[in-house]
């Protein structure tokens, strides 16, 4: 099997004939190039020195100019047979084997204390602790942690029946949908929510069940649904409705409403339920469950960044997404991320994209989530991988695309180990 240094040669070798068959100097070569960049909007350092290191094997050609060469030579990119880069795939077992001992070293700290307020109460300590190590390091470490906890401390508890029972095995069933969302198991997810509403109703918690209706919400506009997620929340207010006041809940509801609306194209109606859930979290609440999710400004200020963009309001969408940044403490890495993705992405929007701030973000979100499992951290990466990629000539471009297509193949391995159970914690 030829070598990765042979395939390269090989490459150099046809480049070479095919640009002396038509006579041209390698300056030649590079200045057609360039000007291919230029007509897509682009641009490219290609230069005489850069062609000849191609064509002698000594350079690999990147995915950009893989496709300006194919439009100067008439040269179908399939055809090409450029290799992979090796550290891609080079030794998987090797990157496994990193994937592992960075996952356990991120998850030596699980085990981390609740609040003292709380710890009075056993269970509650043990929910505000997984929600603890969930917002540090993604819930895809922790969902074998909660189920096993469910199946193992609380079915038991079922067998008396109490109402506080099915409430807590409501919450941390809920919690486990979360985190199996989380993993990118959306199936499950969508079992454990259908599950946790039940087991609220069976304990007449009327708060959670409309907590849950959020996060079933919350589910269907992540899979494209938004019709169902507005019935969804509608439906969550209701219940809310039934219980002592819990503004949070009922901004959480209102938000999830607004961004339904505004996937569906409804700015106006989208526009009023944000100003609606905005002046709801600033109400005085009575004494509310510590089972309901917690939901706070940034919490709203994510929602907002997500709505707005989905309405085109750019600029709105970017000081909610700053708001987010300046509100949430470095140790909430999933919060983070996503505000910062939502910049890079909002970075990309309209007819000028800044590539260079929407790279240089990346860049920081690549360093802080290298142990955080939440595939829905990783598509949004791979949405910036895709937008970035015709402009990989700029060199902030070209750096951040590297360090991700270096770090996306461990990235994945993670949640292969997750589905296949072996990095339970």
């Amino acid at each position: 099997m030829p070598s990765y240094e042979d395939e390269l040669r090989r490459f150099g070798a046809e480049l070479k004939a095919r640009r002396e068959a038509r006579g041209w100097s390698l300056t030649k070569m590079a200045l057609l190039i360039q000007r291919a960049a230029e007509r897509r909007g682009s641009s490219t350092r290609t230069d005489g020195n850069t062609v000849s290191r191609w064509e002698r094997g000594r350079q690999r050609v990147d995915g950009f100019t893989q496709e300006l060469i194919s439009e100067v030579l008439g040269w179908p990119r399939s055809e090409m047979r450029i290799p992979e880069k090796r550290f891609r795939r080079r030794n998987d077992r090797a990157d496994e084997q990193i994937v592992r001992m960075t996952l356990r070293a991120a998850t030596i700290g699980l085990r981390v204390q609740a609040p003292k307020s709380m710890t009075a109460d056993p269970t509650m300590a043990t929910i505000e602790a997984f929600r603890i190590a969930d917002r540090r390091i993604g819930g895809g470490h922790l969902y074998a942690a909660v189920a096993s906890y469910l199946t193992y401390e609380i079915g038991p508890r079922l067998l008396a029946g109490g109402p506080n029972e099915f409430a807590v095995a409501a919450s941390l069933t809920e919690m486990a949908g979360w985190m199996a969302h989380d993993a990118g198991r959306q199936s499950v997810a969508a079992t454990h929510f259908e599950q946790a509403g039940h087991l609220a109703r069976a304990g007449d918690v009327e708060d959670l069940a409309g907590d849950i209706d959020a996060a079933q919400a919350h589910l269907a506009l992540y899979l494209g649904k938004p019709a169902d997620a507005l019935a969804i929340a509608e439906r969550g207010r209701q219940h809310a409705s039934r219980a002592p006041r819990h503004s949070g809940l009922v901004a959480r509801l209102l938000a999830m409403e607004a961004c339904a609306a505004a996937a569906l194209g409804r700015k106006v109606e989208a526009v009023r339920l944000l100003h609606r859930s905005e002046s709801e979290l600033g109400r005085a609440e009575d004494d509310p469950s510590p089972l309901v999710s917690p939901y706070d400004e940034a919490s709203l200020a994510s929602e907002m960044a997500r709505c707005l963009y989905l309405l085109g309001d750019h600029v709105a969408a970017r000081q909610a997404a700053e708001h987010v940044l300046a509100l949430r403490p470095s140790d909430r890495t999933r919060s983070r991320a996503f505000a910062q993705l939502s910049l890079a992405l909002i970075a990309m929007a309209g007819p000028q994209p800044d590539v260079v701030e929407a790279s240089t973000i990346g860049i920081e979100v690549l360093g802080a989530s290298m142990a955080l499992a939440s595939v829905r951290v990783l598509h949004q990466l791979d949405e910036l991988h895709r937008l970035l990629t015709p402009h990989r000539a700029v060199h902030e471009v070209a750096d951040f695309l590297q360090r991700l297509e270096a770090t996306l193949p461990r990235m994945k391995i993670t949640y292969q180990l997750l589905a296949r159970g072996e990095l339970a914690t």
